[in-house]
């Protein structure tokens, strides 16, 4: 496993007027053995940044260095990683088992120890049984197996992963999320993975990148990022959001934002200032619904509002909610048997201090 560290990376293609910026001063470190997650909508230079790791694409600007090793101007062979692509790249005319010995032989590896490597690696990944048979004899998912043990038997120092669950079905790709976790954390691989599923990320990574229009705008863990998001764009992208604009007032324990539908409290350690213009952010999972009138609790608040719309999600039930500024909340409650609020019902929606996040306006 090696440390991965970007220093300002910039790729810019084309050139004047022409130009475009895919990439703009990258700079991260990834510790040895992390999972860490690239995510951000199509578009946003996560997979150039996954290319230019991998030694498929020269940066305009800045360093790559693997370990204690600058692998900027290093072709793609010397740099000891190994990629997992999107379509898994598996070779048609070849078994599996010649796929998986494919690395270990560009290695110069002896016969031996390219079927030792192939069999310990088919092995993990469950795929033993079916080394005789070629790619097009395969499901979706047991190709993305084989490229899994591919990747692997080149006994790379980092591991890079280019949305390889996005050509599965929903239910095989809800399936293999922790089982690709599992087969990568028991290798102790230092792995990127690419991805513009916040679920997948969320529920796989150890530390997420959140990369919008070629910059990286947040890094933290995955609940660092859902609970507390920089800007708004994170809190839009990672989920559900709802959203309300004011200002900052009190101070200590008693520190809140003063908004049209009402006062919402802040937690204690909140860095806003009094005087401070800024937007709430509260997810709709965090809000207690309640009908009627409602006296907010200790450290919460009460935001009178009323039902403007339901929908039924199986296992919730979303509800609109218009607070008295004619802003749109969604609540999300579990979907129980009890008779569901009506559209038309005055409601309470009861928000605690701790479920606040505060953005910048």
């Amino acid at each position: 496993m090696k440390r991965i560290l970007l220093n300002d990376i910039t790729k810019l293609y084309g050139s004047g007027a022409a130009e475009t910026v895919a990439v703009k001063d990258v700079s991260l470190v990834i510790e040895p053995g992390e999972f860490f997650f690239l995510l951000g909508p199509s578009g946003c230079g996560k997979t150039t940044l996954l290319r230019i790791i991998a030694g498929l694409t020269a940066p305009t600007a800045g360093r790559v260095v693997l370990g204690d090793r600058d692998v900027t101007d290093d072709p793609v062979e010397k740099r000891h990683t190994a990629m997992v692509f999107q379509n898994y790249a598996l070779w048609p005319h070849m078994t599996v088992q010649q796929n998986v010995e494919f690395g270990p032989k560009m290695q110069g590896a002896a016969r031996s120890e390219r079927r030792r490597r192939a069999a310990q690696k088919l092995e993990l990944v469950e795929m033993g049984p079916l080394a005789a048979r070629k790619p097009n004899q395969l499901s979706g998912g047991q190709q993305q197996r084989v490229a899994l043990a591919r990747a692997l038997a080149a006994e790379p120092d980092c591991l890079l992963l280019d949305e390889p669950l996005s050509n599965l079905d929903a239910r095989l790709r809800l399936h293999m999320r922790q089982e690709l976790r599992g087969l990568v954390k028991q290798t102790g691989t230092t792995a990127v993975y690419v991805t513009h599923d916040q679920k997948e990320a969320l529920s796989m990574a150890d530390r997420i990148a959140v990369m919008d229009a070629g910059e990286v705008v947040q890094v933290g863990s995955p609940q660092e990022v859902y609970d507390r998001p920089g800007t708004r764009f994170v809190a839009d992208f990672l989920g559900e959001a709802n959203f309300l604009p004011g200002a900052v007032a009190g101070a200590g324990e008693g520190l809140a934002v003063q908004t049209a539908a009402g006062r919402l409290p802040l937690a204690g350690d909140c860095a806003a200032r009094a005087g401070q213009q800024v937007v709430c952010c509260v997810r709709p999972e965090r809000i207690r619904l309640e009908r009627g009138q409602a006296p907010a609790g200790v450290g919460a608040a009460a935001l009178p509002a009323v039902v403007t719309a339901r929908v039924y999600l199986g296992e919730l039930r979303q509800y609109v909610c218009r607070l008295a500024d004619s802003v749109d909340w969604r609540v999300s409650v579990l979907a129980d048997r009890r008779d569901p609020v009506e559209p038309g019902e005055a409601v309470t929606l009861h928000v605690s201090a701790d479920d606040v996040a505060v953005l910048p306006a």
